[in-house]
């Protein structure tokens, strides 16, 4: 049985790989300092965000992996301001948070691009945002991914960068 994907999820899907490559370029050249810099001490860091981004990315797999395997199933919300502070994010390094959306994006893909197109309307219920798509939720992590860029490139322009 061949699979057969519409345009407009191939290229959501192609985004959505490519969002590690993006996270990556972002970040080229910048030091420990610039990683850390913060213009506003309520903003995060580029070290916060790009931690953040991989942990979110890391719920979404498991929201995505959910809705693709269980009959609607029930997510919950997550406070990332308290993920932030909790986890320690400002301290660690960001490499194995690089990594880890690397692999979370590479394996989803191998997921997602075997699924047949009707999969990607299976539904989920997140317990703030109420029923969403797979096809939904692949979206909003991909998005989430590139506003996040562009908050970086906004940083690197602060500095000059």
């Amino acid at each position: 049985m061949e699979r057969m994907i519409n345009t407009s999820v191939q290229e959501l899907l192609d985004r959505y790989l490519a969002g590690p490559v993006k996270l990556r370029e972002s970040l080229a050249g910048l030091t420990e300092a610039d990683l850390r810099y913060k213009y506003d001490p309520a903003k995060w860091s580029v070290t916060e965000i790009a931690i953040h981004v991989a942990d979110m990315d890391e719920v979404a797999a498991f929201r995505m992996k959910r809705i693709i395997a269980e009959p609607n199933p029930s997510y919950p919300g997550v406070d990332q301001e308290r993920w932030a502070a909790n986890l320690g994010y400002q301290d660690r390094a960001i490499e194995p948070s690089v990594r880890l959306l690397e692999a979370v994006r590479f394996e989803m893909g191998i997921i997602l691009s075997r699924l047949p197109e009707a999969a990607w309307a299976r539904t989920g219920r997140h317990s703030e945002a109420g029923e969403e798509t797979l096809e939904r939720v692949v979206t909003k992590y991909t998005q989430h991914l590139e506003t996040h860029i562009g908050q970086i490139a906004a940083i690197r322009q602060r500095l000059g960068k």
